[in-house]
Formats: C-alpha cells, sequence, structure tokens
C-alpha cells in the first residue's frame, strides 16, 4: 500500500523581442570574492566545511564569480565571511560581504530546523547576494526537486531534494510510484503515477505538507501528468484509455476531460507552449519518435523537428522547448542521447550536449536554466546546463537510477 511520509520544511529568514532570444549572452562583469568561515564552535566545523562547499559550489553556477583561495594573494571584490550557529535546536547561517573597500555591502542571517536541510542555507544566501550584483535568474537554487527512483526490482520511491542532490528526503515509498510533476508554483503539492498490485495506473495529487492525497484518474495502460497550465487549473495527460496513448487535458475543477490528439500510434509528453494555448508532444506518426505541435482545440498537427530518427522526449517553456535525440545508432554499445534546445515559433535550434546519455531535461522557472540527468562512462550524475552564461556543470549522482524528474 503507498504510503506518503507527512513532510514540512521550516525555514526562516528565506526571504527580447526576438523570438529566439539570446542564449549565449555573456555576462560582463566577473567579481573575485573570497570566501572564509568566522565558525569557532568544534562541533559545528563539519558542518561549517559541508556549508562552506556548497556557497562556494552555489557562487560559481551564478556565473559571476571566481572564487579565490583562503590564502590567495589576488586581491578580491569582495570578502564573505560567514558563520554558523546551533542555538535552540535550529541551526543559523550568519553571513556578512564587503567590498574592496571594506564597507559592508551584505549582512543577513539564515536560519534552518534541521541539520541535513544545510544546503538551503547556502542556497538562499546565493539567490540573495546574486540579486545584490544584478543576477537575478537565480530562484531555481532554492527550489525543490522531486524525482522517482528505483529501489529495486518492482519499487520505486520519490523524493524531493536540492538542486544538487546533497539534501534528500523520501515522501511516497511502497510499491511502483513514479512520473513526480509539481502541481503548483509554490511546490507544496505534486501529481505522481501510482502502479498498485497490479491495478490500473491511478494518477493521485499530494499534499507535500499535509499528507493528503486525492485521485484524479485512472486508465488503461499509460497514465502520466506531463505538465501543469500556468494557473495551475489545468493538467495534460498521457492516456491509454484506447489501447494507444494520447495526450488529454484535464480540468482540475470540473474534472472533465478532452481529446487533444487522435492517432493511431503513440503520442506521449505534451506540454504547454504559447501561453497554453498549444502543446508539443512525442509522436510516432511518421515513423520514428520526433517532436510535435498542435493547438488546443484543433486536430491539425505540425513536425517542429526533422534531424535523426529517434526524438523522444520534449519539455517547454513559453515559445520554447528542450528534446532528447538519439545521435548515434549502435547495435553493440551504448548509443549517445543529446539534449537540443528549440524555439516553437522559428527554426533556431542549439546542441546543449555533446557526449553520453542525457535525458529529462527540464526547464527552470525562469527557463534560464536546464536540468537533466547524464550517464557517461558508467558513472552518473545530475546536470545544469546555464542557458545565458553559456556554461554546464555535473553533480555525481551514486544513489541508484533515476525514473523521471521535475523541479
Amino acid at each position: 500500500m503507498t504510503r506518503i511520509l507527512l513532510f514540512f520544511i521550516f525555514i526562516t529568514g528565506l526571504v527580447a523581442n526576438d523570438p529566439t532570444i539570446d542564449v549565449v549572452k555573456k555576462v560582463s562583469n566577473t567579481y573575485k570574492i573570497k570566501v572564509l568561515s568566522n565558525t569557532k564552535e568544534k562541533d559545528l566545523q563539519r558542518l561549517d566545511r559541508k556549508i562552506k562547499y556548497m556557497l562556494k559550489a552555489d557562487l560559481k553556477l551564478t556565473g559571476v564569480f571566481r572564487i579565490l583561495d583562503d590564502n590567495s594573494k589576488v586581491k578580491p571584490d569582495f570578502i564573505f565571511r560567514f558563520q554558523v550557529n546551533n542555538e535552540e535546536k535550529n541551526y543559523q547561517l550568519y553571513t556578512q560581504v564587503r567590498d574592496s573597500r571594506k564597507n559592508v555591502v551584505f549582512n543577513k542571517s539564515y536560519e534552518i530546523s534541521k541539520k541535513d536541510r544545510y544546503p538551503f542555507l547556502a542556497h538562499r544566501f546565493t539567490v540573495d547576494f546574486g540579486k545584490l550584483v544584478g543576477v537575478n535568474d537565480l530562484d531555481w537554487l532554492s527550489r525543490f526537486v522531486i524525482f522517482s527512483q528505483l529501489v529495486r526490482s518492482g519499487e520505486t520511491e520519490i523524493l524531493i531534494s536540492d538542486y544538487s542532490l546533497t539534501f534528500k528526503k523520501r515522501i511516497i515509498k511502497g510499491g511502483i510510484n513514479t512520473f513526480p510533476k509539481w502541481a503548483n508554483k509554490e511546490q507544496t503539492e505534486f501529481f505522481y503515477t501510482s502502479y498498485d498490485k497490479g491495478n490500473q495506473p491511478t494518477l493521485y495529487k499530494a499534499s507535500l505538507l499535509t499528507g493528503k492525497q486525492e485521485k484524479i484518474t485512472s486508465s488503461e495502460g499509460m497514465l502520466v501528468c506531463s505538465d501543469v497550465s500556468k494557473v495551475s487549473d489545468k493538467i495534460l495527460l498521457t492516456m491509454g484509455e484506447d489501447g494507444q496513448p494520447d495526450i488529454y487535458e484535464l480540468d482540475l475543477k470540473t474534472k472533465r476531460k478532452t481529446r487533444l490528439t487522435w492517432f493511431n500510434g503513440i503520442d506521449v509528453n505534451g506540454n504547454y507552449v504559447e501561453d497554453d494555448q498549444s502543446f508539443v508532444f512525442v509522436s510516432d506518426r511518421y515513423g520514428n519518435p520526433d517532436v510535435f505541435k498542435s493547438k488546443i482545440g484543433s486536430r491539425s498537427v505540425e513536425q517542429l523537428v526533422f534531424k535523426g530518427k529517434n526524438n523522444n522526449y520534449v519539455d517547454s517553456f513559453n515559445d520554447y522547448a528542450v528534446f532528447v535525440s538519439r545521435d548515434t545508432e549502435s547495435q553493440f554499445g551504448r548509443n549517445t542521447f543529446n539534449i537540443y534546445l528549440i524555439s516553437v515559433k522559428t527554426e533556431y535550434i542549439r546542441q546543449l550536449t555533446s557526449n553520453g546519455q542525457n535525458f529529462f531535461p527540464r526547464f527552470s522557472s525562469d527557463g534560464k536554466t536546464i536540468l537533466y540527468t547524464k550517464t557517461y562512462k558508467n558513472e552518473s550524475a545530475i546536470g545544469l546546463i546555464r542557458l545565458n552564461q553559456n556554461k554546464s556543470y555535473l553533480f555525481p549522482f551514486k544513489d541508484g537510477k533515476i525514473q523521471s524528474i521535475d523541479w
């Protein structure tokens, strides 16, 4: 029987007209910063080192900070000092940043209720300090990632984590539970599909705060919630009610389902575009999996991608999409799967990865960063692509196989 683990995080102190966008914009300023610790308590030294490592990783991800060694003789633009305290069962991070003239330009404290949530102390500081220097696209740093993970044959779990998967918390266990999708921007609710003891696949909506679950719908064959509308009142589903998977839209208020595709084959992975008036999806209607677009309420379909013979996953943000393409056809070794960025209004296309097996690309909430999974030479990692900085980063992952992911 599927069980949801009640979860509540108490964090205080957290406080272009061109349709192809400028995805290779270079940041004009790079700041040299030195990160120094003022933590005195011996019992907090280990936690201090972990926070310092995470702070440096976060600052590097912004694309505008060069991290100097503690003993570097190079004159920094900023000196960042932090201190970790533990008072009244809460953990505090006190931060202060001085500029090259020794003027205090930033001074703020952050607090968490449990030690294992320490990455969010670093994430919240980086978001706030980034805004001070003009980097305003960092809110994704402090958002939760939700993913399903294979535990053993016939059992998957759903977890939440920070972007680096340093903090992880299991929220659904028991049986086969997969395809988690955030139900709202606040990340307080999520959808997931349960395959429980041979019953029909069932879509649930669950509260992260209370543990309450609501059955949304069930279907023969495949059932996945692949996207949520901007105002969180409608969702796109892949359902196999007629033996073949098609795309449906479900109104969460009226519970009315509207079928959007009618192909006698495979239509999956619907994602809203063009202000929720259209959707992109993957279909094999021309013989091989490829990316298509259709207006909601219309049966006409437009092919968006004309490269390769296996383009099998898509995600969207406004008028842009990322898709996964198989770029090799090896019969004996592992094939290479790369991620590409396209515009749904123009012929713009850009390759984002170059080797390995790259899957599950997901846009950040502002569309400027992409999260994905990567396997290369038998090693797995979580990847981040910063589109505006034209940079990518990898974080090793050794805890199992991720089956689907959202953030």
